[in-house]
């Protein structure tokens, strides 16, 4: 018996505002992408078939205008909804939409590595998740090389933890980083 699939992981769009080396997006770079119009209808065709769950990422999503609302028809079907972004779109107004519609948002630091984003980088980014609202949570994914640059270690558990500790030395109340046996928070022990 062939099981129906639950949930859709969905490559909005390949474009974003940044040039991450080691992004896997770069490789659908001047793809097509479907109007509003035709994602609605994916989208309603996902509803129809039973999908519970629809999983926007990218490139940056919200470099799309209607990526709102995708997500707030997907949630009106009765769905429920993530995005991974790399952070650098995000207003208070996109963070307040996201909560109503009851969007789970992912920051998508694929950083924790060294060689990809400095420390620095990690707490600037932190610092203006902070100033939208400190109490957003923070789920840092540790990069990993079979994404594409497959020379790239992963990140220690020491640079995760590292990486907690500057975000929550920003003033971010739930910090989160993945590592290859668990995950260091929200505390900040290896969970």
């Amino acid at each position: 018996m062939v099981k129906k699939p639950r949930l859709i992981i969905w490559v909005l769009t390949s474009k974003c505002n940044l040039a991450c080396p080691h992004c896997y997006a770069a490789k659908f770079i001047g793809r097509d992408e479907l109007n509003e119009r035709q994602a609605l209808r994916v989208v309603k065709s996902g509803a129809e078939a039973g999908i519970k769950h629809v999983g926007f990422t990218g490139g940056e999503v919200f470099l799309r205008k209607d990526a709102l609302n995708l997500m707030r028809y997907a949630s009106q079907l009765g769905m429920s909804t993530s995005v991974i972004t790399n952070g650098s779109m995000l207003t208070e107004e996109v963070v307040r939409d996201l909560a109503n519609i009851g969007v789970f948002a992912f920051l998508s630091l694929d950083g924790a590595n060294k060689e990809l984003v400095s420390i620095e980088e990690v707490q600037r980014l932190g610092d203006k998740i902070c100033h939208i609202d400190p109490s957003l949570q923070v789920c840092v994914l540790g990069y990993r090389p079979e994404f594409r640059r497959k020379h790239l270690p992963r990140p220690s558990y020491e640079e995760m933890l590292q990486v907690h500790r500057a975000l929550r030395g920003v003033g971010l109340k739930t910090v989160i980083c993945q590592v290859p046996r668990g995950h260091i928070g929200p505390e900040g022990f290896l969970s």
